[in-house]
Order: C-alpha cells, then sequence, then structure tokens
C-alpha cells in the first residue's frame, strides 16, 4: 500500500487521533514523573525516606511511560529489592 494511500486510511480511520491521544498522555506522564522527581531532590534533607513500595511504583510508572527499557526496569528493581 502506497505511504499516501495507507496515511489517508490512517487518519480516516482516527488511528492517528488515538495514536495523538496516547503519545500525549505517555508525554504527560514523563513530564508529571520529572516534575515530582524535581520537587524530592528540592524536599528538605529531613523528610521521611520513601518506602520500597513508593520507589517501586514509580520504577513502574517509569516503565510503563517509556522511559526505562525492560532491562533497565529489571536492573533498577534489583538494585532496590537488594537495599
Amino acid at each position: 500500500m502506497q505511504l499516501e494511500t495507507r496515511l489517508h486510511k490512517i487518519s480516516s480511520d482516527s488511528e492517528l487521533e488515538v495514536f495523538a491521544e496516547r503519545f500525549i498522555a505517555q508525554v504527560n506522564t514523563v513530564a508529571e514523573l520529572m516534575a515530582a522527581a524535581e520537587r524530592a531532590d528540592r524536599a528538605p534533607a529531613a523528610a521521611a525516606p520513601l518506602s520500597v513500595a513508593d520507589e517501586l511504583a514509580k520504577l513502574v510508572q517509569l516503565r510503563d511511560g517509556g522511559v526505562l527499557s525492560k532491562d533497565e526496569f529489571a536492573q533498577q528493581k534489583a538494585k532496590l529489592l537488594e537495599s
């Protein structure tokens, strides 16, 4: 199928709109995680440490958001569970 025909089919089937919505949602998730990490970096030193469950939840979000690969996730998870 020629590219122009495929692009026309994608836009007429609303696949492009769905892709764009999902992409924007992932970008927003990554932006939120980065903002949270920035706030955490500025948090006072006396702040309570995050639990292992909290850290693991963050890693899952990063993996699901496409920021971490499956291998990177596995490495970070192993490090977290060792400590």
